[in-house]
């Protein structure tokens, strides 16, 4: 199946586990710039047979969108959702210091 879904025009990367939390963005972008799908086809129990599987779906994967696209997009994605979910975070951090709402007062937070 691998090797006939980038024939087919269907290019997808298959996920299982514990999301990370950047795993959102990363999907959103892969989608959104190349036009991958991630699936996930597991959660945090998976057997070794499907490990291998996934494992050897996502070379053939790689290796067509490498060639498809001329570089790694994985990579890249994985660079560019873990930078957007800190840049994200370091704003939510301000605004949860931000005194300016009149939310937080001295002794009333938890």
């Amino acid at each position: 199946m691998a090797h006939l879904d980038p024939v087919r025009g269907r290019h997808e990367v298959l996920a299982f586990g514990l999301a990370a939390a950047w795993r959102s963005e990363y999907a959103r972008l892969l989608r959104k710039r190349y036009g991958i799908e991630m699936r996930v086809v597991a959660g945090c129990c998976v057997k070794e047979s499907l490990v291998a599987y996934v494992d050897s779906y996502n070379a053939v994967s790689a290796d067509a969108a490498s060639r498809k696209f001329g570089h790694n997009v994985f990579q890249e994605i994985v660079i560019d959702a873990r930078g957007n979910l800190n840049v994200q975070q370091r704003r939510e951090k301000r605004k949860s210091k931000n005194p300016g709402l009149g939310l937080h007062r001295p002794g009333l937070c938890c």
